[in-house]
């Protein structure tokens, strides 16, 4: 599921090795809990507000064998810091 190789180092810990770069959202210790967490059976459900003519996402036609699918995100309210960052 997300193209990993788990290896146990030792009795009490474990280390992952991704190996597929398309998935940004693994990398990050967050992001790797959350995935696994999904495929324990886990739900998230994320609010959303609604969204306006400056959130649309325009795609040429041209694309549409290349690229069938779009999906996109808008993330506000989050303070930056350098900890976040690194992470």
């Amino acid at each position: 599921m997300a193209k990993a190789e788990l290896k146990k180092e030792d009795e009490d810990s474990y280390s992952i090795e991704l190996t597929d770069t398309n998935r940004p959202d693994l990398w990050s210790i967050e992001g790797l809990v959350r995935a696994l967490r999904l495929h324990q059976g886990a739900v998230y459900v994320y609010d959303y507000y609604g969204k306006t003519a400056a959130d649309e996402i325009v795609v040429s036609e041209e694309m549409l064998n290349i690229r069938p699918y779009v999906m996109g995100f808008k993330a506000s309210g989050a303070h930056v810091t350098e900890s976040l960052l690194l992470s």
